[in-house]
């Protein structure tokens, strides 16, 4: 795929790629730490510890299909960000993932509607049997700026990949 694209779009397909490399290196590094800093791990700690390994890594993954210019590359990276979109507290249970920057604006509809903002690089939370009256949701500001841009550009390699494949037929 990539030989039909433009060098702009090779260079932010790539953009991608190396960010969502990053994102997931640091938290595959996270993961790592914490699961050598539990003093005693436990058969859940490391099926939880090994499903949070999956998240950052299929964002590793994501970012060299991108930076290789495989086929699947934008639509495994749209669902990547897709999982980074929303974090919610329900019933006991919390979860949040994101895989680099992340700017959350969050509701906490507990009593007060709330309007919290958080930000930082990568993190991974997953609560179960918390206090089951918190109820609470945020939006990833960042990665629903990347799912914008992705959409963009899937539009954009489409229309390429069709307009060189055409030309390369007159040949």
């Amino acid at each position: 795929m990539k030989d039909l694209l433009s060098p702009q779009t090779k260079s932010k397909l790539s953009y991608l790629g190396y960010y969502q490399i990053i994102g997931g290196g640091i938290g595959l590094a996270i993961v790592i730490m914490a699961l050598l800093s539990s003093l005693s791990p436990n058969t859940i700690t490391v099926v939880i510890t090994g499903s949070f390994f999956l998240f950052f890594g299929f964002s590793v993954l994501c970012g060299v299909l991108c930076v290789t210019g495989h086929k699947s590359a934008l639509i495994l990276s749209l669902i990547n960000q897709l999982l980074q979109l929303v974090s919610i507290t329900v019933a006991g249970i919390s979860f949040s993932y994101v895989a680099g920057i992340y700017v959350i604006a969050g509701f906490d509809l507990t009593g007060n509607t709330e309007l919290n903002l958080g930000s930082g690089i990568s993190r991974i939370h997953f609560y179960i049997l918390n206090d089951n009256s918190i109820i609470g949701f945020g939006f990833n500001l960042v990665a629903f700026g990347f799912i914008v841009w992705i959409l963009l550009l899937m539009k954009k390699v489409k229309t390429e990949i069709t307009v060189t494949s055409q030309f390369s037929d007159w040949k």
